[in-house]
């Protein structure tokens, strides 16, 4: 199994790439969210990978992120979801955007994708819905290097606290989203944080 590729990036296109890892060449196909994070060749870098063997080939495929290439391996697991249309998703939408769509159920975001129709997406939010909340659970979320915009950040770790203190993803990250259109001119993930359980348990 190759985990990860750390090298020379030789070459580069919204599909596909090209390394020099110690003198030996690796191909492998890309999303367009790993493309827009990439360095111009000769630098330096590490892409996460997945092998996916077949009995007619060995097709590699990279990602920058592991919690991307988790995605796309979540997504695989998926009946009638192979390489190609999991490769498809994160080119369409972001890791977050399927992340969100996944646990909101919303079946018309995943079947905006192309190759994904309505009953596909509601197979994958019927089968990865619960995995991805175990996982929001035991690792609070992290951003991507795209995402690193300081109230995106705030607003993820909120909703990961509100996670763990026990409340669903779909009503934490709702009642984030209602405290953040407030508009409070100086928001910390404290204050946002202790809005949101004031609010909850207002509502109880």
């Amino acid at each position: 199994m190759i985990v990860f590729l750390k090298g020379i990036l030789v070459l580069k296109t919204p599909a596909w790439i090209e390394m020099d890892v110690n003198g030996v060449g690796f191909g492998a196909a890309i999303p367009l969210s790993t493309y827009d994070d990439l360095p111009e060749p000769g630098q330096n870098i590490t892409l996460y990978t997945y092998l996916h063997v077949r009995e007619d080939a060995l097709s590699l495929y990279a990602f920058r992120t592991s919690s991307e290439k988790e995605m796309f391996c979540l997504l695989l697991t998926v009946s009638g979801i192979g390489p190609k249309i999991a490769l498809t998703a994160l080119s369409a939408l972001s890791e977050k955007d399927i992340h969100n769509a996944i646990v909101m159920e919303d079946a018309k975001r995943l079947s905006s994708i192309p190759g994904i129709g309505k009953k596909t997406a509601e197979r994958i939010i019927l089968d990865l819905k619960d995995k991805i909340q175990k996982k929001i659970r035991q690792h609070p979320i992290r951003t991507s290097p795209k995402d690193s915009d300081q109230q995106l950040q705030m607003e993820d770790d909120a909703v990961s606290a509100l996670v763990t203190l026990g409340y669903d993803y779909p009503v934490s990250s709702r009642i984030i989203q209602k405290c953040l259109e407030e508009k409070q001119t100086r928001w910390t993930t404290e204050t946002l944080l202790r809005n949101a359980l004031n609010t909850l348990m207002t509502k109880k």
